[in-house]
């Protein structure tokens, strides 16, 4: 055995609290780094997975339609570094019966090359009196089927 050895072990033999604490200590070190290690490869960026299933969109714009024709909104579509668009579409700001103002926004169907919608529950709006909701709306729960009254609107929809 070397030099070194003995005087170690004599050390620990004298303080064996301070050696407890000690290897306590790095034991529990290594214990998290394994553990968050372990947690990082576990999720694996679920957010960048969900927003490239979705096709989420990085910008979103409005445009005034009384000061932009549709023909510049699509030449939008082809400007140097767009890789993909979506819409335009129609939307106005209505108010509920029962809840805050909501966004409405006038899409023919979920799909396109730009931020798919995923419906969770019911089907996409077919007929005139439907609408589709965001399922992290800022408004109170809307049961699928329940009837909503916007009365601040024309003919009272």
């Amino acid at each position: 055995m070397s030099g070194l050895g003995r005087v170690v072990r004599s050390g620990m033999a004298r303080r064996r609290t301070q050696t407890l604490v000690i290897t306590l200590a790095a034991l529990l070190a290594v214990t998290a780094s394994v553990l968050a290690g372990a947690l990082l490869m576990a999720s694996r960026a679920p957010f960048d997975k969900a927003f490239g299933r979705q096709h989420g969109a990085q910008l979103t714009a409005q445009f005034d339609a009384r000061l932009v024709t549709p023909a510049r909104l699509a030449a939008s579509a082809r400007s140097s570094g767009v890789t993909g668009s979506s819409g335009p579409f129609p939307t106005a700001t209505a108010a509920p019966d029962h809840s805050g103002a909501l966004s409405v926004v006038g899409r023919a169907d979920p799909g396109g090359a730009v931020d798919r919608v995923t419906l969770t529950e019911g089907r996409w709006a077919r007929r005139t009196g439907e609408i589709v909701l965001a399922a992290d709306s800022d408004a109170p729960p809307v049961r699928l089927g329940q009837t909503l009254g916007f009365p601040g609107l024309p003919g009272d929809p």
